[in-house]
């Protein structure tokens, strides 16, 4: 598993929508799905680095692992777990986190 340092959060973005849910056709190119991912705000939080909003108020965390938030659109890396190069995550600032989905 990746361990994010610093003030850094380790996010599992939400799959992209490569397909109509009406029709089940593909509606995207492959370009059309890079940017799409990119894009993405929406996602899981993982793990939290040692230092992540200690800069904020009192500290304190506003989401924790296996909270849903919303975080910056191009925000963060994508970077893959070298156990498992097919999923995706991406690290991000604390920053970043926009959001918390209740």
């Amino acid at each position: 598993m990746i361990e994010p340092t610093g003030f850094r959060v380790l996010l599992k973005p939400d799959p992209v929508q490569e397909k109509s849910s009406e029709t089940g056709i593909i509606m995207m190119s492959e370009g059309q799905k890079k940017m799409e991912k990119a894009g993405q705000i929406y996602g899981t939080v993982e793990k939290i680095g040692p230092q992540a909003f200690g800069a904020f108020g009192d500290g304190t965390p506003w989401v924790q692992e296996g909270d849903r938030v919303i975080f910056a659109k191009y925000a963060g890396r994508f970077v893959s777990d070298p156990d498992e190069p097919d999923t995706e995550y991406v690290i991000c600032n604390d920053e970043d986190i926009i959001g918390k989905i209740s």
